[in-house]
């Protein structure tokens, strides 16, 4: 195999064909140096001086002590050492479900590797007022209220990039297992406009700080969100803001009315990334009063909590479209091979052609493989 000539090289021969004032004519080929032959000037960029640019990134092997299973706040639904999101529309239940969770903790009661090990849980936000509102709550969950913390009157978390090693050194400090953010995007800067929370970059460099938190407190985190309006197709759609908020979560859980009975909330988890998914957990909200402090309080609370095998389709599926469902069922027989037009097809089914439930019938036929728009028409898939 030929040696690929080095810069050097080139150079001394140029410099003795020029010393030997050596005329090959005007077809002269010179000397060729590949352009792969020159080595780039390693650490140096832009003519800087390579002693003047930081040394080479450090790499490590495997560190056999820190290969360990992933341990749980909460079995396959609360990892420890990552963050995860609580999702749910305004009014559902996220709130009190997160004090049945923060009870629950408080006393041990959580399958997971804190099982029998009462812990400290820190509430941060401002959508709830703390005493007020999380402390009759949590009162009625049963948490014991000792292993619950807030931050101090004057303190505040803007934003996790800015106050990462304070929260880090409060959660050492204070013992906490769990903290829970309500809401989650209050701690995430929109930007003047308020549109950098649409922003994936932004986003993900907004909340990395928090994973690193978690990661090396060893802690559970659980932020609180609201899901975007109408009818999103998958768990993904469903997160308000960027994606990134469900990307940067390990284990994502949404909390929605069941289906089948409004009266009951289901709880299932739309993403995980390091176990099999947990059965579903459905619950009924009920109201409870409580005494504290010389006051009467009338809270909700979590009661009847049950294992289900439900999943996030039950949650995803659209809602129910009496007049769709009419029109689809008088419309799927009359489809054939040969295109007919909209207008004859609404006609057939007694509408007016202009009325746009029909076309929707149509086109849900087609989402399902049953009728196609060509140019003529619709037709039979």
């Amino acid at each position: 195999m030929a040696t690929v000539p080095q810069p050097e090289d080139a150079r001394r021969v140029t410099a003795a064909l020029e010393a030997e004032d050596i005329d090959f004519g005007p077809e002269a080929p010179g000397v060729y140096v590949p352009p792969e032959a020159v080595a780039p000037s390693v650490g140096s960029e832009n003519g800087a001086n390579p002693e003047d640019q930081p040394p080479p990134l450090r790499t490590r092997g495997v560190i056999w002590e820190r290969i360990r299973p992933l341990r749980w706040l909460w079995a396959r639904r609360i990892p420890l050492g990552l963050p995860s999101l609580l999702v749910g529309e305004e009014g559902v239940g996220k709130g009190t479900l997160a004090a049945w969770i923060i009870a629950r903790t408080t006393c041990g009661e959580l399958e997971g590797d804190l099982h029998g090990k009462p812990a400290v849980v820190l509430v941060i936000g401002d959508e709830d007022s703390f005493e007020p509102i999380w402390v009759p709550r949590l009162w009625a969950a049963g948490a014991d209220l000792t292993r619950v913390r807030t931050l101090d009157d004057g303190e505040h978390l803007e934003d996790f990039a800015s106050t990462q090693r304070r929260l880090a050194e409060a959660i050492v400090r204070d013992e906490v297992a769990l903290v829970v953010f309500d809401q989650l995007i209050d701690h995430v800067p929109g930007g003047g406009d308020g549109q950098a929370v649409y922003n994936p970059k932004h986003v993900r460099q907004a909340l990395m700080p928090l994973r690193r938190v978690s990661a090396e407190c060893e802690i559970a985190t659980v932020g609180l969100l609201h899901p975007i309006k109408g009818n999103p197709r998958s768990f993904r759609e469903l997160i308000a803001g960027s994606h990134q908020f469900n990307a940067v979560s390990r284990s994502s859980l949404l909390l929605g009315v069941d289906p089948e009975d409004d009266k009951r909330r289901l709880l299932v988890r739309g993403k995980g990334n390091h176990s099999a998914a947990p059965r579903s957990l459905e619950f009924t909200l009920a109201a409870e009063h409580v005494e504290l402090n010389k006051s009467t309080f009338e809270v909700p609370k979590v009661v009847e909590p049950v294992e289900g095998d439900r999943t996030i389709d039950d949650l995803l599926k659209p809602p129910a479209a009496p007049v769709r469902d009419e029109l689809t069922a008088m419309l799927e027989p009359l489809l054939t091979a040969e295109p007919q037009k909209l207008a004859d097809l609404a006609r057939a089914v007694g509408r007016d052609p202009k009325d746009g439930s029909v076309r929707n019938a149509l086109e849900w036929l087609a989402s399902r493989r049953i009728a196609e728009r060509v140019r003529e028409g619709w037709k039979r898939r």
